[in-house]
């Protein structure tokens, strides 16, 4: 009985000191890391708002084996999720709540065998035209008394490490990219009214536009030859939507010419971007 006594006392004790370290502890976690990629802010936030390139960079996807995503109906800007399972970390949900493009992107994160929700953030500040500082944070709060546990747990050490090895892979990701078109400069130009014939296609799969080109322009050229009309100028395809998610595209393989004949519609003026090597 004296044994049981003193046992409870000690507990008592425990639970005492715990409680008055929940008093003295913070209950809120902030953990941020920075870097400076050298690329536009608009690619670079474009590039952490599609969750599917997190597969090259994301430190949890490249450190363990066990994870298995699944994406939302929606991959890319606000509304845009993903669940996982882990053996390692468990399973959750994150979800793109908010976007202020190309600024900032703040996202909602559950981590369902902790019961807990955290809120990620990411901030994209323009250094110059092809430089940009991001931020990648995450903050949550720890409900007293359990955020004692926080003046035992390094946090800054367990999350910021994490971030570093993302930020570091994001970069070189996207840095990468860059370096494949870096020959070219690429300037907007004003597009006059021009003249095209063409066929189009609607929801043409990526894997189909060969065919569907070459079938176009032999289509064209057939055309041409019977109506006596000269090309203007080398063959073009004309792009309107163009879906990442589905991988299709509305398109339509051209042919400039000076005259359209009669009823077919012509292209209006406009803008178009030039890639000059």
């Amino acid at each position: 009985m004296k044994i049981l006594k003193t046992l409870l006392l000690i507990i008592a004790v425990l639970l005492a000191i715990f409680l008055i370290l929940g008093l003295i502890a913070p209950r809120k976690v902030d953990v941020s890391r920075e870097v400076v990629i050298k690329a536009p802010v608009e690619k670079v936030f474009g590039t952490v708002s599609d969750l599917k390139t997190w597969d090259h960079w994301s430190p949890w996807r490249q450190k363990d084996s066990t994870l298995k995503v699944t994406y939302g109906e929606k991959t890319s800007g606000e509304g845009a999720s993903y669940s996982w399972t882990s053996e390692n970390s468990g399973s959750g949900k994150y979800t793109i709540a908010k976007v202020n493009p190309p600024h900032e992107l703040i996202s909602a994160i559950q981590f369902e065998m902790q019961g807990n929700e955290g809120e990620g953030y990411w901030e994209f500040e323009e250094q110059d035209a092809n430089s940009t500082k991001v931020r990648w944070g995450l903050r949550f709060d720890v409900p007293y008394p359990f955020n004692a546990m926080l003046l035992f747990q390094d946090m800054e050490g367990v999350i910021g490490p994490d971030f570093e090895f993302g930020l570091d892979h994001l970069k070189a990701y996207i840095e990468q990219q860059a370096e494949t078109i870096n020959d070219l400069t690429v300037k907007k130009e004003p597009w006059g009214k021009k003249h095209y014939l063409a066929v189009r296609k609607d929801g043409a799969k990526w894997d189909e536009i060969p065919n569907l080109m070459s079938a176009a322009y032999a289509q064209i050229g057939a055309f041409l030859g019977q109506n006596g009309i000269t090309p203007a100028g080398p063959p073009v395809a004309l792009y309107y939507p163009w879906n990442e998610e589905t991988k299709t595209t509305d398109m339509a393989p051209a042919m400039p010419v000076a005259e359209l004949p009669d009823a077919i519609p012509e292209t209006l003026a406009g803008i178009t971007l030039e890639a000059d090597s």
